[in-house]
């Protein structure tokens, strides 16, 4: 699926900063070619865990290049990669991903007050990036913030029947972690 993956960081300080343009135009591309959500990322269906991701893709290969030029200039650490098209009617295209909690508070600190569309994603991230700081062991806060953004991103698909059975997987794998933290088992 991708190609030349590579991970970009020039060790440009986060102090050097964008212009109020630069994060303008930034936030634009993110609002409506980018993505910010959270995925459950885990080898064993048994013990999820919630990740950060937050990316953006196009055809045009200068736009790209131009956000990851900012992205290295902000001193956001990110991914980079080529994927080809599924079938012959459908371009090539790049993307940018940022995975790491540090980088992904870096970007939506940077373009919390320019995001229109992507906004209350952005809000959701920083909420679930806190939570993160705060306990070392991922709770049920954290997927109640990945149902949030999954929400907002996928209204149609949305159901409270899907959010409860997200929240009984993670309860029924992280049980032996909560009663370690709590002292008291989980109701599953």
């Amino acid at each position: 699926m991708s190609e030349n993956f590579s991970e970009c960081n020039n060790g440009l300080s986060a102090g050097q900063g964008l212009t109020e343009s630069e994060k303008g135009w930034l936030a634009g591309i993110w609002d409506g070619e980018g993505t910010i959500t959270l995925a459950y990322a885990s080898k064993c269906v048994l013990k999820p865990v919630v990740k950060p991701h937050i990316s953006v893709s196009n055809t045009n290969v200068h736009i790209i290049d131009h956000a990851i030029f900012l992205l290295d200039k902000a001193g956001i650490k990110l991914y980079i990669s080529t994927h080809k098209g599924r079938n012959r009617n459908q371009q090539d295209y790049y993307s940018a991903a940022i995975t790491n909690i540090d980088g992904c508070e870096k970007l939506c600190k940077l373009l919390k007050d320019y995001l229109v569309g992507k906004l209350p994603q952005c809000n959701i991230m920083l909420r679930f990036l806190e939570n993160r700081k705060k306990n070392k062991y991922q709770n049920i806060e954290d997927v109640e913030c990945l149902i949030d953004v999954q929400k907002e991103n996928r209204p149609w698909k949305y159901t409270p029947k899907s959010s409860e059975t997200k929240r009984q997987i993670f309860l029924k794998g992280r049980n032996k972690d909560i009663v370690q933290e709590t002292g008291k088992p989980v109701s599953v």
